[in-house]
């Protein structure tokens, strides 16, 4: 059985997400070591989508069952996404402890 490649297609507000975190861990939190981690991971969780993204429930709510918006957990973060055709979008990376059902509209 051949897997489908999906294409990965970061959205604009998902890539302004990566790099508010890594500018906070490089900047407030000083620490250049885990900004380089997080974004070698981050970037690495997310290519892994290229392969059976459907692993990751969609999620489940009044607000976005019919979006079919799927997360994916990293470290203390939520990568939100959707699969369509061929394609994987990446919709927003959130920190897990922030009220997400705002910022994903």
């Amino acid at each position: 059985m051949m897997l489908i490649c999906y294409n990965i297609i970061i959205t604009r507000s998902a890539k302004r997400d990566i790099v508010n975190i890594r500018n906070y861990m490089l900047y407030t939190l000083q620490q250049p070591e885990v900004a380089n981690e997080f974004i070698k991971g981050i970037k690495n969780s997310i290519k892994s989508l290229q392969r059976l993204p459907n692993r990751y429930m969609v999620i489940k709510n009044d607000i976005f069952t019919y979006k079919e918006y799927r997360c994916m957990p990293y470290k203390k973060f939520n990568v939100f996404y959707k699969v369509a055709d061929n394609r994987v979008i990446i919709l927003r990376v959130i920190y897990n402890k922030r009220n997400w059902n705002n910022l994903l509209y």
